[in-house]
């Protein structure tokens, strides 16, 4: 096929009749359809969004087993989609880890928002290279380990290295794992030009002017992006379980600021274009690898649906359920949420006590404890009066 000037524009290629096969086959393939053709309405694009939650299709490459070892790395979104895996009784030992001063989930401080965080765990905990030390970061008199979330507390330095010791150890968990999802978030990526790495978090205002030069904002492109997520994908092939599957996804929790110019409606648009670009054409030549569509879902949904009415941002938890229910009948794995008036988050912020068993290690989640006291002891499942703080974190 030629551009009008010689070249053969580049892109994976369809053969014409092939092409043409797809459409009239197509159960998901048309946005809407004339008037009259009732059969094939209900499939459409324009149905679906008319019902709410527009669910996408998708044509599974693998199957998934209820019995196989989950383990989910990215953002706040990751940690949705644990969650609703737990409650359909799938084991995810990414849900397994705790740090006792996390105002938000016990699990929140290792959220990981870049292509580039993400690689560098995997390249430190599972590759074996050397975390460079000079990432952690003194912060008034404490040590901030930057590749951690940005709520993520500073400490005296021999715990900051301990801490970060056994982060390393949470993500070589990825070397038992049946399945990985990563879900990716953003791309505007921090660097750290004395420990030349790219960062999790951004270095506070006072920290990069106590440190001059030293941290730069790079809006990492297509091709940046692509390189970070095919270098993903190979780390957890090859020291992941030998049957492993990889899920990709793009968080559809929009970024809270830029720190661009531009109206933060415009860097997010930038930031999850590339990144569901980028996730569809690293998943395109691996059998074992697919890009599965939460943020084209979420993106084109009913918003007073998917998204949470008090900041707009994240996503609710009926939508994830949907997701995720939508996601496991995808890849063939018939597993039921048992209870469905179970939500993690409203049961821990209910039961103070019982988060703090959580932080302390005691119980896996608020779920083990709910199933195993909870019930019997008629403990509350959500909190009575204000919900604001909770608002912000649901879903």
């Amino acid at each position: 096929m030629s551009s009008g000037d010689g070249r053969v524009p580049t892109g994976f290629e369809i053969d014409g009749e092939t092409a043409w096969r797809n459409v009239i086959a197509s159960k998901g393939g048309h946005w809407s359809v004339a008037d009259g053709d009732a059969a094939a309405y209900p499939l459409t694009a324009n149905a679906r969004l008319a019902a709410g939650l527009a669910l996408a299709r998708v044509t599974p490459k693998f199957q998934l087993r209820a019995s196989d070892v989950f383990f989910c790395v990215g953002s706040c979104f990751a940690r949705n989609v644990e969650e609703h895996l737990m409650y359909r009784g799938i084991r995810v030992d990414s849900r397994l880890i705790a740090f006792s001063d996390s105002a938000t989930r016990p699990n929140a401080f290792v959220n990981k928002f870049t292509p580039g965080s993400i690689l560098n765990e995997l390249r430190w905990s599972l590759a074996g290279e050397a975390y460079p030390r000079d990432s952690i970061v003194e912060d008034d008199g404490a040590f901030r380990d930057l590749q951690l979330a940005p709520w993520a507390s500073a400490l005296p330095l021999d715990d900051a290295l301990e801490r970060r010791r056994m982060v390393q150890r949470y993500f070589a968990r990825i070397r038992h794992a049946d399945v990985v999802v990563v879900t990716l978030g953003l791309v505007e990526t921090w660097y750290d030009t004395q420990a030349s790495v790219a960062l999790n978090a951004a270095p506070s205002y006072w920290m990069s002017r106590r440190f001059p030069g030293r941290f730069r904002l790079v809006v990492t492109d297509y091709a940046a992006n692509l390189a970070a997520v095919n270098a993903i994908v190979e780390l957890v092939t090859r020291h992941a379980a030998a049957a492993v599957r990889i899920v990709l996804t793009v968080s559809p929790v929009p970024m809270t600021q830029t720190f661009t110019a531009d109206d933060v409606i415009v860097a997010n648009t930038y930031s999850k274009s590339t990144l569901r670009a980028v996730a569809s054409d690293a998943a395109r030549d691996h059998a074992h690898v697919q890009y599965y569509p939460a943020y084209d879902t979420i993106a084109v949904s009913n918003r007073s649906l998917a998204y949470n009415g008090a900041d707009n941002l994240h996503v609710t938890d009926a939508a994830v359920s949907a997701v995720t229910s939508h996601f496991l009948e995808t890849y063939g794995v018939d597993a039921v949420r048992a209870h469905p008036e179970f939500n993690e988050l409203e049961y821990l912020f209910a039961n103070p006590d019982v988060r703090a068993a959580v932080l302390a290690r005691q119980f896996a989640s608020g779920y083990e404890h709910w199933l195993v006291h909870g019930r019997n002891e008629g403990r509350p499942l959500r909190a009575d009066g204000d919900r604001s703080p909770l608002d912000v974190l649901i879903g």
